[in-house]
């Protein structure tokens, strides 16, 4: 079914869509959206500094199981359809199985969300669009990305900890 979903969506394909595809695989690489996103959220709001930095662990460390861990073990090798040929861009030398972008998106989103939940849907909106360009672009197929997105979740949820960040105000007169 991973090969019939790809070719479709490789059939598919948007010349409008291309460069918001790419632009949405290049700020997923090495976790750099997720890692920005935390810095950003620590600069807003100081007293999620600590959130910050359980954000950057959880997608390194998301990124970590997924490309040195399981990429080496599967060894799955990566689609053969893909926009390798175009300026868009070039196949990964790595092997495909789990989607490192995925891992690192899933537990970004997944962090970020529980950091500020208020924005947690511009988040997995974000994550998403990662995931889909990874597949769009013919680098993943979609199982790939599914587990990548899994094993990003359970990383940020175990890094978590069943914590709660609560924002606590000083008091006047302290």
């Amino acid at each position: 079914m991973d090969a019939e979903i790809l070719a479709w969506v490789a059939a598919h394909r948007l010349p409008w869509l291309d460069a918001l595809m790419w632009a949405l695989t290049i700020a997923g690489t090495g976790g750099a959206l997720w890692i920005a996103a935390a810095v950003g959220t620590a600069l807003i709001d100081r007293r999620r500094r600590m959130a910050a930095w359980q954000i950057g662990l959880a997608v390194l460390l998301a990124w970590a199981v997924s490309d040195g861990v399981l990429k080496p073990i599967v060894h799955r090798a990566r689609p053969p359809v893909s926009l390798e040929d175009s300026a868009w861009v070039r196949m990964p030398s790595t092997p495909s199985f789990p989607s490192g972008h995925a891992a690192s998106s899933g537990a970004g989103a997944f962090m970020l969300a529980s950091a500020w939940p208020a924005a947690g849907p511009v988040f997995w909106l974000a994550a998403g669009g990662v995931c889909i360009s990874r597949v769009y672009l013919g680098v993943h197929y979609p199982s790939d990305v599914l587990a990548g997105l899994v094993i990003g979740v359970l990383v940020a949820w175990f890094v978590r900890g069943g914590t709660r960040w609560r924002v606590v105000e000083r008091r006047r007169g302290r």
